[in-house]
């Protein structure tokens, strides 16, 4: 038998050249289109190893959605919706309604780190729900979210059982909507115990309509709304009987919590509500 050095080494480096990419690079490739697919993103998240660049480009004409300025949000708001609130709470078993949920990234935390057994997300941007079908499913806990595509304003909460869930995350949204009290009231009916709010306020309870980009703005049928003063919000919760704390924070102003989210100049606030038994 003849040894064929040459054709020997040629076969090896086409048979090198020749294979397809491996099954991962190709699942990869396909997690990273079906992420670009689904821009612009609000949270800087990870999904089967692609991390996910949040904001709207260019960020010249929109400052307050630039990367960074999302980035350190979601750092700032982790200290209060995450680290503040489970000194206040037990997530084991908690049964929780997310009511404008975006990609319902708070509540994955609370899943997937705290224990919570459950989740319903209400969300007004099928764009968004996607996002959390696709983050949810990665992080393994699908099984554990329902997600529906409605407005929070128009969606009738009587489908809920009374006191269904333990715990309501109502986080960016108040200064969205215009009737704060009556989505307050229908959401105080399905809840048994905490209430999670996160909202701008002003002095004069500012009304305004929406009028740029309504990417991360809430929905068309919104577009009226008016920023709650802290002392009416406060007085309502109370009425509907909950015990009502201000979360202190720590974090100093920085670029995505100033202007009109500035903690330290009270025009934003966390406040966690718990029912009284």
């Amino acid at each position: 038998m003849i040894f064929n050095k040459r054709a020997t080494v040629s076969g090896i480096i086409n048979r090198i050249f020749s294979r397809k990419p491996s099954f991962k690079n190709t699942e990869k490739e396909k997690i990273k289109g079906e992420i670009e697919a689904l821009n612009p993103w609000f949270y800087p998240l990870e999904i089967s190893g692609v991390k996910i660049i949040p904001g709207i480009y260019p960020s010249k004409d929109n400052q307050d959605l630039s990367t960074t300025a999302l980035i350190n949000r979601h750092r700032c708001r982790k200290t209060l919706l995450v680290d503040e609130v489970t000194k206040r709470f037990d997530f084991s078993g908690a049964r929780i309604l997310d009511v404008a949920c975006n990609c319902s990234y708070w509540t994955s935390v609370y899943i997937s780190k705290y224990g919570a057994s459950s989740m319903v997300g209400i969300e007004g941007r099928e764009q968004f729900i996607k996002q959390a079908k696709l983050y949810y499913q990665s992080l393994g806990i699908l099984n554990k979210a329902c997600f529906i595509h409605a407005n929070i304003m128009e969606y009738d909460y009587d489908k809920f059982g009374r006191n269904e869930f333990d715990f309501v995350l109502c986080a960016g949204i108040l200064y969205h909507i215009k009737d704060h009290g009556y989505l307050l009231e229908k959401i105080s009916k399905v809840n048994k115990d905490i209430l999670l709010i996160d909202t701008r306020v002003s002095e004069q309870g500012e009304e305004f309509e929406e009028s740029n980009n309504l990417c991360f703005n809430a929905i068309e049928a919104t577009r009226d709304k008016k920023v709650p003063r802290k002392e009416d919000l406060t007085n309502i919760l109370r009425k509907l009987g909950y015990e009502v704390e201000i979360i202190p924070h720590s974090f100093k102003t920085v670029a995505g919590v100033d202007s009109n989210d500035d903690y330290n100049a009270g025009k934003r606030v966390s406040i966690f509500c718990r029912k009284k038994q």
